[in-house]
This record gives C-alpha cells, sequence and structure tokens, in this order.
C-alpha cells in the first residue's frame, strides 16, 4: 500500500521547466493582478516547488503572488530591463526607480549582476528582496 501511494505522488509530481516560458504577450493574464501581460521588459515568471507556474506584468506582482502564497519557489526568471533577455532571479539584482512607470507602477526593474542599474537608491539580491517585501505589509 505504501508503494502505490509513492507511485501517485511520483506521477503527480511535475517535472522541472527546462527554461523560462514562452508568454504570448497581449494575450495571457498576470497571475496576480490579471491585467494583460504586455510589456516583456518587466515581465517575469515562477515555477514554484510542485509545478505551479504563473507569469507576470511587474515585478511587484511577482512579489505580491510569492508573498501571498508563503511557499518556497523553485525557479524564478525575470527580464534583464535593460535587453529584455530572461535571467533566473537568482542570477539579478533590482532596483527600484519611482519615476520608472512599469505596469503596475511597481518601479522595480532587474538587471544581470554586473549590470548597470536604474533608480538612485539601493540595490538587492533576489533573497533580500523578497526577504524585505515580505516585511511589509498591505502593499498590493
Amino acid at each position: 500500500m505504501a508503494f502505490s501511494g509513492a507511485l501517485w505522488v511520483a506521477a503527480c509530481s511535475a517535472p522541472p521547466a527546462a527554461g523560462p516560458p514562452e508568454i504570448a504577450y497581449g494575450e495571457v493574464e498576470c497571475g496576480h493582478c490579471r491585467m494583460i501581460v504586455s510589456e516583456e521588459k518587466y515581465a517575469a515568471a515562477v515555477e514554484a516547488v510542485g509545478g505551479e507556474r504563473a507569469v507576470f506584468d511587474d515585478l511587484g506582482c511577482l512579489l505580491n503572488w510569492v508573498r501571498d502564497r508563503d511557499l518556497e519557489t523553485s525557479t524564478v526568471w525575470v527580464h534583464d530591463v535593460g535587453d529584455s533577455s530572461w535571467l533566473e532571479a537568482k542570477r539579478a539584482v533590482f532596483a527600484r526607480d519611482p519615476s520608472r512607470i512599469t505596469p503596475m507602477g511597481s518601479g522595480w526593474t532587474a538587471r544581470e549582476v554586473g549590470g548597470a542599474q536604474d533608480g538612485a537608491g539601493p540595490s538587492y539580491s533576489w533573497s533580500e528582496l523578497v526577504e524585505s517585501w515580505e516585511a511589509r505589509s498591505g502593499d498590493s
């Protein structure tokens, strides 16, 4: 009996994604705010442990989604705001520029570690940004 349960768990586990998703810009909804994802340079995606996947129109939406679920994520992808290339969030540095108009107004952007940053304020690693965001309450 325990063996058949183990097979069921293995059969229902989604394999990890091989890379970031292909997003049908202008067609797919953000996993948090449900607005249409339309600007590649601000889009993000996540695959959570267990296989739940979502795409986002703004880094603020991604951060709210992660916080609202209080779950461990296996892989997070963001776009480098400079050239719109995908990179794993753990290879990015994040900065907020209140004057930058992002789809939901968060002002957060990502760049590959070592790239030029937006904003005059501090920059954060992915883990620092998530920790800081989770400490906030009432933001959406």
